[in-house]
């Protein structure tokens, strides 16, 4: 299922670079980097804290370029969608969240707030 991201906020808690996203082929990892529908490398950072909606949620967020997040920043995804996905772990369903965007903007920082005075 695929959302409009727009309502999620991304909170960052350092500053952290992405990794690219590697294809799979018959369980093993190939050095081949993913590509998105429109032909981009697909670059991703992981467990990212989030609130979406009103709940605190974790999400990987995915760019079409090797990107950076700030430290101490709330993100706001441009032209992205939020996919949720499910994996099975033993009995039950873990969610899994993935922020999917052309580019993110920061649009506020708890920086000021962390400083000790």
């Amino acid at each position: 299922m695929k959302f409009d991201a727009s309502s999620l906020r991304i909170i960052t808690t350092g500053e952290e670079a992405s990794r690219p996203v590697f294809e799979y082929v018959d369980g093993r990892r190939t050095d081949v980097i993913k590509k998105d529908d429109a032909g981009h490398e697909m670059h991703r950072i992981m467990n990212l804290p989030a609130v979406w909606n009103g709940e605190s949620v974790e999400v990987s967020l995915v760019l079409p370029r090797e990107f950076t997040v700030p430290a101490y920043s709330i993100l706001v995804a441009k032209n992205g969608t939020v996919e949720i996905g499910a994996r099975a772990d033993g009995n039950f369903a873990q969610l899994r969240y993935s922020v999917n965007a052309a580019t993110v903007e920061a649009i506020g920082s708890y920086a000021d707030m962390l400083r000790l005075k």
